[in-house]
């Protein structure tokens, strides 16, 4: 039996995407992202992704904007596909740089569930 997580599926999508299909058609259903994929995606954000020096480590805002029960700039309603393409592709014309520190699509859909489950009030930052 093979088991294929969640950032697995969405990262495969994405990487596949061609500006074909809106990123909201490629997110599978938000009920299964999992604890685990959270921790995973805190752990990008404090650590390999460097999100929290911009964004601080309770998503709190610094040089970067805030990311918890924020109202959304660049990343739609702060939905999981918008937060993914934010994280993908970046912000034009500010620090928001595409796959920060040279995370893989993994590691990006890893942070965006994170980032999408504290704002659901499905994790703590």
């Amino acid at each position: 039996m093979v088991i294929i997580s969640l950032a697995t599926i969405l990262a495969s999508h994405v990487a596949r995407a061609q500006g074909a299909k809106a990123m909201s058609e490629l997110v599978p259903d938000t009920m299964a992202i999992t604890p685990a994929l959270i921790a995973k995606g805190r752990d990008v954000f404090r650590n390999h992704g460097g999100c929290a020096v911009c964004h601080g480590m309770q998503l709190e805002g610094g040089a970067g904007l805030p990311l918890k029960k924020a109202k959304w700039k660049d990343a739609g309603n702060g939905d999981l596909a918008s937060i993914v393409r934010v994280v993908s592709n970046g912000v034009p014309g500010t620090l928001m740089v595409a796959h920060p520190n040279g995370i893989n699509e993994e590691r990006v859909v890893e942070v965006a569930a994170y980032i999408w489950a504290v704002n659901r009030g499905r994790a703590k930052p």
